[in-house]
């Protein structure tokens, strides 16, 4: 007889089996759209979030994003994000239907949400003392000034009188951002321009003791030299593809642009690009592989005017999902295998199951990146539609798939009766079920002790279930079990993880008659029969309440010898019954008490 598998889901086998039915029957659907300014540029870099439920993506040189894998009839929630942008909507939900979504939005430029500064209105504490007033003058900037976001400037002023001054930001006369509350009057505050700073002709500063304070002019605050592309975290680059570098701000005719690794020069990309704002770069097959890469941009004649990208990217190679990917190849359900990679550039990747491209199921969220994975095939659906997917864990751009379809094959096994506790009423009809056998019948044995007693069934219909009318006559017992087999086909055979019962309805037997009295000080037998489970739980009730626990958990034998004992002094008292019951656990639960009432008094 060949050895069965000893390791089964049962009912859970047969309930998810149910679930995924539907569940991978939809298509899968892309949702992609644009993210731009209100002007129409595209917007890159910016990260497109799922809420979990699909992979992360980034925009890219043209504003673009996608995500396959949407199903039909799901919704999915789409954020947007990227450092000193806002977006219009903040937000959209979309519900898919019948085929792909597409979904846009529009970023711009966010101001520093910073509380308000006003000049507060005069106490008696705040006004100056009678007599000359005196008002703090600004000496820089006085206006007609020009500065950049992110650069630092020195602001300036006198006034003879104690205590702190408080600077702040404004567009005409109206706050933007407070830019200290406090700092002490010493003539001197050094000032770094947000870079998030929406440009603009018209910013004053305010310099003021809480009273009196003086306005600068119009100062105007133009966009930095800077690396706009790469720049946000998140972004990668693979070997051989090209990618557009972006900057602004620069002056003259043209710049240099250079690839930093690890803050040291790995390559010259450019030597006198022309200073359009962009310059298109194939990175070459020969590019080391890593995660601390930044792009330096400097203007021309001028070395010290220079940017790098404000975070590092990634330079991938080619990701592969290695094994399984080759053609023909056949995954039996409960069989392990490993699972092989290589070429990804990160410390962890994502490791999932697609059927029909769907996901169905994450086989692990994170796994270190060293090329291999062990996992076993659960119970899962036949098919010839199976692959693996691979994704860098933080870098969706890095993925691969198998190259090919890969079959599950289910393997023979009885799906009911296989749980433990398993009662069968004799006279009663049971659903037997099974999956996983080949042809088109299939044979069905009641066994005993693992040996045939009953032919069930012969040349049934292998559609998985067969209904049998257990005999009234049936010898009762607790060591059945049910055997599914090919006609002549003894390698094809399973039978029932668990004994199984067979037998009547579990019933109290002793004590069950009318008039019985048990006297304290005295041993008492109880008897039950036909209880599934190797425990049962022994209980004393008085009018159908629980009055004592007579035992927890006894072997499921049929009978138990009860000292009576008075330790509550409580007895000589009519209307006591004994209940038997299965245990926690049990697949089925039963429960029985004695027929009638009956007496328990001191002796």
């Amino acid at each position: 007889m060949v050895m069965r598998q000893t390791i089964r889901w049962s009912m859970y086998a047969a309930m998810w089996l149910l679930m995924v039915g539907s569940a991978y029957a939809t298509d899968a659907h892309t949702i992609s759209g644009t993210v731009t300014e209100a002007n129409g540029v595209p917007v890159t870099g910016v990260r497109v979030d799922f809420g979990g439920a699909l992979p992360v993506a980034m925009t890219d040189e043209a504003g673009r994003y996608a995500v396959a894998g949407a199903v039909e009839g799901a919704s999915y929630t789409i954020v947007p994000s990227k450092d000193g942008m806002s977006f219009s909507p903040t937000q959209r939900t979309v519900t898919m239907a019948s085929g792909d979504e597409v979904v846009d939005f529009i970023a711009e430029m966010a101001v520093m949400p910073l509380p308000n500064l006003l000049l507060a209105p005069p106490t008696a504490a705040s006004a100056p003392a009678k007599g000359k007033v005196t008002y703090p003058t600004l000496l820089y900037p006085l206006g007609g000034e020009t500065w950049k976001q992110g650069g630092s400037y020195n602001i300036r002023w006198t006034y003879p009188l104690a205590g702190p001054m408080r600077i702040s930001l404004r567009v005409g006369s109206l706050p933007v951002l407070a830019i200290t509350n406090s700092t002490p009057n010493d003539g001197s505050f050094w000032w770094k321009v947000p870079a998030t700073l929406a440009p603009g002709p018209n910013y004053r500063i305010l310099v003021d003791e809480g009273y009196y304070g003086d306005l600068s002019g119009d100062v105007t605050i133009e966009r930095a030299h800077l690396v706009t592309y790469p720049s946000n975290a998140g972004v990668s680059w693979q070997k051989g593809q090209s990618y557009k570098i972006q900057w602004q701000g620069f002056g003259g005719s043209h710049v240099k642009i250079q690839l930093y690794r690890a803050g040291s020069l790995n390559r010259l990309i450019a030597w006198a690009a022309p200073n359009c704002g962009s310059y298109w770069w194939k990175v070459p097959a020969s590019q080391a592989t890593g995660t601390n890469f930044k792009i330096k941009i400097t203007g021309e004649s001028k070395s010290v005017v220079y940017d790098f990208s404000d975070k590092n990217f990634t330079v991938f190679g080619t990701p592969k999902v290695t094994d399984p990917s080759l053609p023909g190849i056949v995954w039996p359900e409960q069989s392990g295998r490993v699972i092989k990679w290589q070429g990804f550039v990160a410390s962890t990747v994502r490791i999932e199951l697609l059927k029909s491209w769907a996901v169905m199921r994450v086989i692990t969220p994170d796994t270190p990146n060293d090329g291999a994975f062990w996992w076993k095939m659960p119970y899962a659906p036949a098919g010839s539609d199976y692959r693996i997917r691979i994704t860098a864990t933080n870098d969706p751009n890095q993925h691969d798939h198998s190259n090919n379809n890969f079959t599950v094959e289910q393997i023979p096994r009885v799906l009911y009766p296989t749980g433990a506790g398993i009662l069968w009423l004799r006279g009663q009809p049971q659903t037997i079920r099974w999956t996983g056998f080949p042809g088109d019948t299939v044979n069905i044995h009641l066994q005993r002790d693992y040996q045939i007693v009953t032919q069930i069934a012969s040349g049934t219909p292998n559609d998985g279930k067969f209904i049998w009318q257990v005999p009234a006559n049936q010898p009762r017992g607790r060591n059945y079990t049910v055997l599914v087999s090919r006609p002549q086909k003894v390698a094809s055979a399973d039978w029932s993880d668990n004994e199984f019962m067979i037998g009547d309805q579990p019933r109290v037997v002793v004590p069950s008659l009318s008039g019985i009295v048990w006297a304290t000080e005295t041993s008492e037998e109880i008897r039950w029969r036909d209880f599934p489970g190797a425990k049962v739980k022994i209980e004393l009730l008085q009018y159908d309440s629980v009055y004592r626990v007579i035992s927890a958990g006894t072997p499921n034998d049929g009978k138990f010898v009860w000292a009576v004992t008075d330790d509550k002094n409580k007895y000589s008292a009519d209307h006591f019954r004994i209940k038997v019951s299965t245990l926690p656990g049990t697949q089925f639960s039963w429960s029985d008490k004695s027929n009638n009432y009956f007496s328990i008094h001191d002796m």
